[in-house]
Formats: structure tokens, C-alpha cells, sequence
């Protein structure tokens, strides 16, 4: 008798821990923080591989839809020298510069919204959608010059350039996530950009990072 109970409590066990492991998981908000690559397509704004990072929230619709708001902020920096430069009018040479310096620096900031649908297999969940933001780009152009003749000459000395572009952007996503435990997990995503401003212009963003279910 003793063994029949075992034997009845050992199959009620098993059949919960079935039953458990095929409910569907419950959507949760969702949190998330990552550092990855961006490229800009955009003519003379353009920049390839710019390092930086992103943070943003999932919001579930329904139990495989999700509302993504996301804030990512990438920057990009080159600069070159030039020395032993003559310095010449239309029609003739008017000065000297030993060292010539330039430096370029562009901050591309994004808000982005975009509705993901979801797939779970085990540990692993695929998402892809799509949506729209905003797209904020600012362009510094620094100058120096060193070593000016002759001496006092008005074109010598630092000087510095700013600009400012605001566009909207549409987009599609991809993401995979790998869950770790019940909460945490880590994710890779992919983002191809369209600008609205200028027609033909693109961007390309692939990020890795964290993801915690609150």
C-alpha cells in the first residue's frame, strides 16, 4: 500500500512539472541596457562603426506583441594633420603653416518606437518588427593652425564649425534573446535605418546587452 502511494505521488509530481513546463510564459515589462556599432549612409555626414550604447523599455500588448521604446546615442571622431603647408590667394602664395590640425566629431542621438511580434522556443526568443523615431545628428569641425608666417597673418589661429540636423527615421528590427535566469537574460539586435530627410540615406545598428523582466 505504502508503495502504491509513493508510486501514485511520484505521478502526480511529474505530471505538474508537464503541466508547468507547458504553460505559456506570462509577458512581462522589460528592461534593457547594450553597447554595440552604428553606420551612417548620409553623404558628408556619413560615418561608419561609431561606438556607443543603448537603453529602453518592452511593453507587452499581448501575449506575443510588444511596444519597444529605445534611446541610443552613437559617436564618431577623426582627425588628421597636415604639415608644412603654403597657404596660397588665386594668384599667388601669401603664407606659412607649419602644422595644420583638423578634427571632426559626429554625435548621432535616436528615439525610436517600434512594435515587435515574438517567438519562444526553451530558452531563446526571436522578435522582429518594426516603426519610426527621431533622429538628431551633430556635426563639430574643429581647426588649428600652427607655425603661421608671416607672423600675425589673419588666417591663422583655431577655429570651430557646428551643426545640427533633426530628421524623422523608419526602421525594422530583429532580436534574439538567450534567457539566463527566470528574470535575466542576453540579447543581440539589429536595427536597418531609413532617413526621411534625404531620399537614399540609411543607417545600420547591431547591439549586444542585457535584458532584466521587472
Amino acid at each position: 500500500m505504502f508503495a502504491l502511494m509513493l508510486g501514485v505521488l511520484a505521478c502526480a509530481s511529474r505530471a505538474e512539472a508537464q503541466v508547468v513546463q507547458l504553460e505559456p510564459e506570462t509577458p512581462s515589462v522589460s528592461i534593457y541596457a547594450g553597447a554595440g556599432l552604428s553606420t551612417l549612409f548620409r553623404g558628408d555626414l556619413a560615418f561608419t562603426n561609431a561606438l556607443g550604447g543603448e537603453a529602453g523599455i518592452r511593453v507587452p500588448l499581448s501575449r506575443r506583441v510588444f511596444l519597444d521604446t529605445s534611446f541610443a546615442q552613437f559617436r564618431d571622431r577623426e582627425s588628421s594633420v597636415v604639415l608644412d603647408l603654403p597657404i596660397q590667394s588665386p594668384t599667388m602664395v601669401i603664407g606659412h603653416v607649419d602644422r595644420l590640425e583638423q578634427r571632426t566629431e559626429r554625435r548621432v542621438s535616436t528615439v525610436e518606437f517600434a512594435v515587435v511580434s515574438t517567438g519562444t522556443v526553451g530558452r531563446v526568443r526571436v522578435a522582429a518588427g518594426g516603426g519610426a523615431g527621431l533622429m538628431v545628428l551633430n556635426r563639430t569641425f574643429r581647426q588649428t593652425l600652427i607655425g603661421c608666417s608671416p607672423a600675425g597673418a589673419t588666417f591663422c589661429g583655431d577655429s570651430r564649425t557646428d551643426f545640427t540636423s533633426t530628421t524623422g527615421t523608419v526602421f525594422g528590427l530583429g532580436s534574439v534573446d538567450v534567457r539566463l535566469t527566470r528574470r535575466v537574460g542576453l540579447y543581440g539586435s539589429g536595427r536597418f535605418v531609413l532617413v526621411l530627410r534625404d531620399v537614399g540615406s540609411s543607417g545600420i545598428r547591431v547591439t549586444g546587452g542585457v535584458r532584466m523582466a521587472l
